[in-house]
């Protein structure tokens, strides 16, 4: 199944109630919901999915250092992120063979 393209947190939180997916590559710092809030929440409705977020915001450290305070880690890659540093964590996370 091709993976959606959505522009917010929410969006993304309402498409795992409806189409399961097994990756979620997400910023993190977005208006309104922040992408750590969606893949927390993500994770509750899909647990194996893989995440990987990618930020170019100075915030960032602080927000994952808050959610890994609540017991939530995820990879993250620093924007701009190449391409084949993401396709090499979809190798590595076993969704690319």
């Amino acid at each position: 199944m091709p993976f959606p393209c959505l522009y917010s947190g929410s969006d993304a939180v309402e498409q795992a109630t409806q189409k399961p997916y097994d990756v979620l590559i997400c910023d993190v710092v977005m208006a309104g919901m922040t992408g750590i809030d969606a893949a927390i929440e993500i994770r509750i409705i899909l647990p194996n999915c893989k995440v990987l977020l990618v930020s170019g915001n100075e915030r960032t450290a602080e927000i994952l250092n808050d959610a890994h305070e609540q017991g939530h880690d995820f990879d993250i890659l620093a924007k701009p992120a190449h391409p084949t540093a993401i396709i090499d964590w979809l190798k590595v996370v076993s969704v690319l063979n």
